[in-house]
C-alpha cells in the first residue's frame, strides 16, 4: 500500500451523531460502552443514507428499550 492510500485509509472523516437526555433534576444520561472504559452520551458512527436525526434515534434504542423521549422533547443538530 503507498502511503497516500494508507493516509486516505486512515483520515477518512466520520459523521456521527449523539442525544442528550435530561431528567427532572437536569442529570444528563450515560452509557458504559462495553468495548472500551468510561461512560458517554448514546451515539454512533452515521450508516450509509442515514441522517444525524435517524442515526440518534437508532442509536438510543439500541442501547436501550427503556429510553423514551417526553412529548415535549426538542431535536437539533450540529455540524463542523
Amino acid at each position: 500500500m503507498s502511503d497516500s492510500a494508507a493516509l486516505q485509509a486512515v483520515a477518512r472523516p466520520r459523521t456521527a451523531a449523539g442525544v442528550l437526555f435530561f431528567d427532572e433534576a437536569d442529570r444528563v444520561l450515560l452509557v458504559r460502552p462495553t468495548y472500551k472504559l468510561g461512560w458517554e452520551i448514546p451515539g454512533g458512527q452515521l450508516h450509509p443514507g442515514e441522517t444525524p436525526s435517524e442515526t440518534a434515534a437508532r442509536e438510543v434504542q439500541e442501547r436501550s428499550a427503556s429510553i423514551r423521549p417526553s412529548a415535549g422533547s426538542a431535536l437539533t443538530s450540529y455540524e463542523r
